[in-house]
């Protein structure tokens, strides 16, 4: 008898787990995203990823002073990209396209 009541524990103490782990799962983006102003700092870190408002954020922040020069890291290659690059055929990178939309965004006139 004892066994199937330590079973029966495990499996609510498991249960229990697995629904916080979802709901935390569910909630850390809200928590983990900062609103806080902006400060001046010596650098903007756009981190890599298929998010398209990171580069257009640092560039925004660029183009208001908020630091003198944006570092963009580098992506992983998908892999579609690294059979091309086999081929000898040369994607443009996110990178470059990144690149591209913070030069183009900084020097836009306002409207």
């Amino acid at each position: 008898m004892s066994g199937k009541i330590a079973l029966k524990r495990y499996k609510v103490l498991f249960s229990l787990f697995v629904v916080s782990a979802v709901l935390f799962v569910a909630v850390a983006g809200r928590v983990l995203v900062s609103q806080d102003t902006p400060e001046k700092s010596g650098v903007i870190v756009v981190l890599s990823g298929l998010e398209p408002d990171r580069p257009k954020e640092a560039a925004a922040l660029y183009n208001a002073g908020y630091a003198g020069k944006i570092i963009l890291t580098k992506p992983a290659l998908y892999g579609y990209e690294v059979e091309y690059a086999r081929e000898g055929i040369r994607l443009e990178s996110r990178q470059e396209l990144f690149a591209k939309l913070l030069v183009k965004k900084k020097f836009q006139s306002p409207t």
